[in-house]
């Protein structure tokens, strides 16, 4: 039983090696989310550089959801017409949950 702490490691090393659904992080495609114009007076664009079903929405300081949008189709280069007008001044979280990727987040000033 000396050898067990060496086999274990050994087993371990070999677990991590056999994993194949870890892709290198230049192979994921890179994607961008701008918000414009920012501060924003009420109608804000949100602009996705990926296409694809796509949620999106904002939430408020105190984290609660003020508006929650989903689209089927976003195609890169169209931004998106998020209405505003209703939400008091202040700043806000803009999240964009892309199908198959990870969640992007950006900070969103309204006066």
């Amino acid at each position: 039983m000396k050898n067990r702490p060496l086999f274990l490691a050994f087993l371990f090393a070999v677990s991590l090696s056999a994993q194949t659904d870890v892709l290198p992080t230049d192979t994921i495609p890179r994607v961008n989310v701008r918000l414009f114009p920012n501060p924003s007076h009420g109608i804000t664009q949100v602009d996705i550089t990926a296409d694809g079903p796509a949620t999106i929405w904002v939430t408020d300081r105190f984290g609660r959801v003020r508006l929650l949008r989903e689209e089927d189709a976003v195609q890169a280069g169209t931004p998106l017409r998020l209405d505003l007008r209703g939400l008091e001044p202040g700043n806000y979280q803009v999240s964009v949950k892309l199908e198959g990727r990870r969640m992007y987040t950006r900070s969103l000033a309204m006066e």
